[in-house]
C-alpha cells in the first residue's frame, strides 16, 4: 500500500488548522476565566490590573462572568464587572450569566448582574426568559429584582406558550406566584395546551398558589374543553359518543391524587359533577389499583395511592352523582375493561367497605354493572370479566376468568 505525500501533507495541514481553530475558538487569554473557576480572587485582581482580557471566551462561548454566576461567587462577579465584564454576554447556547444566577435561585447574584448591565429580558433560544427561570427556582427577591428592572411579565416560551406565573405554580412556589400576581401577571392566560395557572396549581397540588390565584380573580371551574369520547362498542345501540366535557381544576387535582386541594376547590365552589368527557371527580377519587392505558405518570400513580375517602364524602355531600358512569377504559387490578363502572363498582373492586356504605347512603345503586356486564357482586367474588352479551339462563360461561 503506497502513501500519497500530498494527502499526508493535506491531512497535517487540516489537523494544524483545527488545532489553531480550537485555540482561537477560545477567543483570547483564558487566565482570568481559569482563575474564576479556581475561586482565586487574588489572581483575578492581579490579572485584571495587567489588563488580561476579562471577556475572553471558552470554545462554547462561556466567559469568566458565566463561571462566576454558575459558582455563585459574588466577589468574583464584582471584580469582573468592575473590570469591564460584559453582563449581557451569551454563550453558544444563548445562556447569559443572569440565566445561570436564576438557575441557582441566587437573588444576590441576580441583583449584582442587573446592576452591572445584565438584560432583564434575556431569553434562551427556547423562549425561556430569565424571569421564567427565576420563577421556576422560587426566589422571590430575584423575581422582584427582575420585575423592577423591567422584565416582561407576560412573555411566553416557545414550545408550550407558558408564562412565568405558570412556571412558578407548577413548581409549587406560592411566594413567587404572589409576587408575579401583584405585579400584574395574567391569571387567565392559557398555555398552548389550554392550561391556566390554576390548572397548573391543581396539577402540582399547590393549595397556597391556588388560593392566591382565586383571590386574584381566577375562576374555580375554568377548565379545558374536552371533546366527546367514543362510547364502548358494547354500549346500547345508537349511542356512539358520550357528551363532551370540561377538564376543570377539580378534576385535575383529583386525578393527581391531591385530596386536600380537591376539597379546597369544592369549598371554593367547584362543580362536584364536573365531567371531562370520560370521568368525574368521584371516579378519580377511588381508582386505587387501576392504571390508565397511557404512559402518563399521574394515571400510573393510581396503582399505588389509596382511595380518597374524605374527597368522596365531600363530593357526595355537595351533590355529586353517586351513579355516574366511567367511560374511559382502565387497565389493571385484573380488569380488562372497566368502562361503564360506577363509583360503587370501583369501591367494590378494591374491597373498600367503608366507601361502599358511604356511597349507598348517598343513593348509589349497588346493582349497576359495567359495559362488559361485570356486576359489583362479581367483582367482590373475584370475577373480573363478564360476557359482552346479556346474560341468559342457558349461558354457562357468563364469566371469562376468576381472579386467583
Amino acid at each position: 500500500m503506497s502513501i500519497n505525500p500530498r494527502r499526508v501533507c493535506l491531512a497535517w495541514a487540516m489537523f494544524l488548522l483545527a488545532g489553531v481553530s480550537a485555540v482561537t475558538g477560545a477567543t483570547g487569554d483564558l487566565r482570568v476565566l481559569e482563575a474564576v473557576k479556581q475561586r482565586n480572587h487574588e489572581s483575578i485582581r492581579s490579572l485584571l490590573k495587567r489588563r488580561v482580557d476579562v471577556n475572553a471566551r471558552q470554545p462554547d462561548g462561556a466567559t469568566a462572568l458565566h463561571w462566576a454566576a454558575h459558582l455563585d461567587d459574588l466577589v468574583a462577579a464584582d471584580l469582573l464587572i468592575q473590570g469591564g465584564a460584559d453582563a449581557k454576554a451569551a454563550n453558544e447556547y444563548g445562556i447569559t450569566p443572569l440565566s445561570l444566577a436564576c438557575t441557582n435561585a441566587s437573588p444576590a447574584m441576580v441583583a449584582r448582574l442587573l446592576k452591572g448591565g445584565a438584560d432583564p429580558n434575556a431569553v434562551r433560544p427556547t423562549g425561556e426568559t430569565v424571569l421564567m427561570t427565576c420563577a421556576r427556582g422560587g426566589s422571590v427577591d430575584a423575581v422582584k429584582s427582575l420585575l423592577s428592572s423591567g422584565a416582561d411579565i407576560h412573555a411566553r416560551e416557545n414550545e408550550s406558550g407558558q408564562t412565568a406565573l405558570m412556571w412558578a405554580v407548577s413548581q409549587r412556589h406560592p411566594a413567587a406566584a404572589q409576587a408575579l400576581v401583584a405585579a400584574g401577571a395574567n391569571v387567565h392566560a392559557r398555555s398552548k395546551g389550554g392550561y391556566t395557572p390554576l390548572l397548573f396549581a391543581a396539577r402540582s397540588g399547590d393549595i397556597e398558589s391556588a388560593g392566591i390565584l382565586l383571590a386574584a380573580g381566577a375562576k374555580v371551574d375554568d377548565g379545558i374543553p374536552a371533546p366527546p369520547a367514543p362510547r364502548a362498542a358494547n354500549a346500547p345501540a345508537g349511542n356512539t359518543t358520550v357528551p363532551a366535557g370540561l377538564t376543570t381544576p377539580l378534576l385535575v387535582a383529583a386525578a393527581g391524587g391531591h385530596e386536600r386541594l380537591s376539597i379546597y376547590l369544592l369549598e371554593k365552589g367547584a362543580n362536584p359533577n364536573a365531567w371531562d368527557g370520560g370521568s368525574a371527580a368521584l371516579h378519580y377519587a377511588m381508582l386505587h389499583g387501576f392504571a390508565n392505558a397511557t404512559p402518563r405518570a399521574n394515571y400510573v400513580a393510581f396503582l399505588f395511592r389509596p382511595n380518597m375517602g374524605a374527597l368522596v364524602k365531600a363530593l357526595l355531600d355537595r351533590g355529586a352523582d353517586p351513579n355516574v358512569r366511567f367511560v374511559r377504559s382502565v387497565m389493571g387490578n385484573g380488569f380488562r375493561n372497566a368502562a361503564g363502572a360506577t363509583p360503587f363498582f370501583l369501591a367494590t373492586s378494591t374491597k373498600d367497605a367503608a366507601l361502599m356504605r358511604l356511597l349507598v347512603s348517598h343513593g348509589a345503586d349497588p346493582l349497576l354493572n359495567t359495559n362488559n356486564n361485570v356486576t359489583p357482586l362479581m367483582a367482590v367474588a373475584g370475577i373480573t370479566r363478564g360476557n359482552s352479551r346479556p346474560r341468559t339462563p342457558s349461558s354457562s360461561t357468563w364469566y371469562r376468568r376468576v381472579r386467583t
